[in-house]
């Protein structure tokens, strides 16, 4: 669903959800958890599947990105099944976060990493951390949970010439703090590497919200897009809307892939489950938005 382009205006609210695990949340974060497990449990799909989408002729590699799995496990399973049978098999695969409701729920963890076990081998796992991610004090379990390492909420992985950013937005003062010199300094280095041709950031809170949370910039928002600009990104994905958006802004592609499975936002368009597949070739990146089934629902190119 391709937005308008996005007010640079920066807002007041608040970074975190308002409701990022706390206590006051369980009773209905039960109930979720327990239709989630019967769903999980019945393995039932009413649509069929079909053959999923490929890439164009000229794509030199792919990866996928998914975001917002957590309270329905029956739809992320689609998903990876889905993503299973693509052809060719992607190198990556980037979850942009909220994995789960609860933090301190194992069982929603053990879910989650039994569904994305089902991974084919030789596809690389990336994460982020999202709001529904973090315990009330996060700490080294947190870790070892998201990103699979006891190391940092943020880091960087590279392949071929691009380069990838696993940004933090879940942090209450994340702004002020070290990751972002952090971030900068991730870009001014891939600036002055030779090798590195492209850049590419994955975050769980949209720079700009485009469906349910539209209006709740990041408090750095414009600071963020200014550096962006200046070192050339050419794609920014995000979650945290339970929904689909997609659009260009001073030449940078923000995009928004929150329909992994947790209930659907129905403002603004875009309600749908899916993940997106990007499929890169030497001068374009074409985006596929795959349905659970395999069907394709939209398609866009992003020239290089």
């Amino acid at each position: 669903m391709k937005k308008n382009v996005p007010s640079l205006k920066k807002s007041k609210s608040p970074v975190l959800s308002p409701c990022r695990a706390g206590r006051g949340c369980r009773v209905i974060v039960l109930t979720v958890n327990l239709l989630s497990l019967l769903m999980f449990l019945a393995g039932c799909t009413e649509e069929p599947l079909v053959d999923p989408p490929q890439c164009p002729s000229d794509t030199t590699w792919n990866f996928v990105v998914i975001g917002d799995t957590r309270a329905n496990p029956e739809i992320y399973r689609m998903n990876i099944e889905t993503i299973n049978r693509l052809s060719p098999v992607p190198a990556l695969f980037f979850h942009t976060g909220d994995m789960v409701t609860m933090p301190d729920s194992s069982m929603e963890w053990e879910i989650h990493e039994e569904i994305t076990g089902m991974l084919k081998s030789d596809i690389q796992k990336f994460f982020v951390v999202g709001n529904h991610d973090l315990s009330d004090v996060p700490d080294n379990m947190d870790l070892q949970h998201i990103v699979g390492r006891n190391q940092s909420f943020y880091y960087a992985t590279r392949i071929n010439n691009t380069l990838m950013i696993l940004f933090n937005t879940e942090t209450s003062d994340f702004e002020l703090t070290a990751e972002t010199l952090w971030l900068e300094e991730q870009l001014l280095l891939a600036d002055a590497d030779p090798d590195i041709d492209h850049i590419m950031i994955f975050m769980h809170h949209p720079v700009f919200p485009q469906g349910h949370h539209q209006g709740e910039n990041l408090v750095n928002a414009d600071e963020l897009h200014q550096l962006f600009v200046e070192y050339g990104v050419e794609l920014v994905f995000a979650g945290h809307e339970h929904q689909f958006f997609i659009n260009e802004f001073d030449n940078v592609t923000y995009v928004i892939t929150g329909g992994g499975g947790a209930p659907l936002h129905y403002e603004n368009g875009g309600d749908f489950y899916h993940f997106v597949r990007v499929c890169c070739t030497d001068d374009h990146y074409r985006l596929q938005v795959i349905s659970p089934e395999g069907r394709l629902l939209e398609e866009h190119d992003v020239q290089l």
